[in-house]
């Protein structure tokens, strides 16, 4: 499986909604109204860390390097070799150094 089908499915298990319980008690009502608030902090949680991890210049490929000498990390491969000044700081770039997050 690429990584644009693992990304795929979980953006689709992402857009599935909570349903309520077909049967109502004061109990389920309780805690169908906290899997909903998880739920939507998992969604926000979820949206945040793919902004973060993914490029700052292109916005369509996966940020895997850190730029030098500021140490911004954001933008992809190909766009490190292209890019002059730091997106963030306006520093400017003498290498871009390939960076692997274990999350």
């Amino acid at each position: 499986m690429t990584n644009q089908d693992r990304d795929a499915k979980e953006i689709e298990l992402f857009r599935i909604e909570p349903h309520p319980p077909e049967r109502s008690t004061d109990h389920t009502e309780k805690a169908y109204s906290s899997l909903v608030t998880l739920f939507r902090m998992l969604q926000r949680e979820n949206k945040y860390l793919k902004k973060k991890t993914t490029c700052c210049r292109c916005e369509g490929k996966e940020a895997s390097h850190m730029l030098l000498p500021c140490g911004h990390y954001g933008v992809c491969g190909s766009c490190v070799e292209r890019i002059i000044q730091c997106p963030v700081c306006r520093r400017d770039v003498t290498e871009g150094l390939r960076v692997q997050l274990s999350l």
